[in-house]
């Protein structure tokens, strides 16, 4: 038991910070340019994925859809 605990607090202090006012407001406005993000030349596969996981874990993204 004390091993799996130890196991999840080394995954949680791994988790990035939540994100602050500021950055959080520039990713919305970036959103808003996601469709030129996606299909832009230098847009790898990394990138999208990149842009896929943050819009999973963002919940200010799920709040729009729900």
């Amino acid at each position: 038991m004390h091993q799996i605990e130890g196991e999840i607090a080394v995954l949680e202090a791994r988790t990035s910070s939540p994100l602050g006012e500021k950055e959080r407001d520039q990713l919305m406005r970036l959103g808003a340019d996601l469709d030129l993000a996606w299909s832009h030349p230098a847009a790898t596969s990394a990138t999208r994925k990149r842009i896929v996981r943050a819009a999973w874990r963002d919940d200010c993204f799920w709040s729009t859809w729900r």
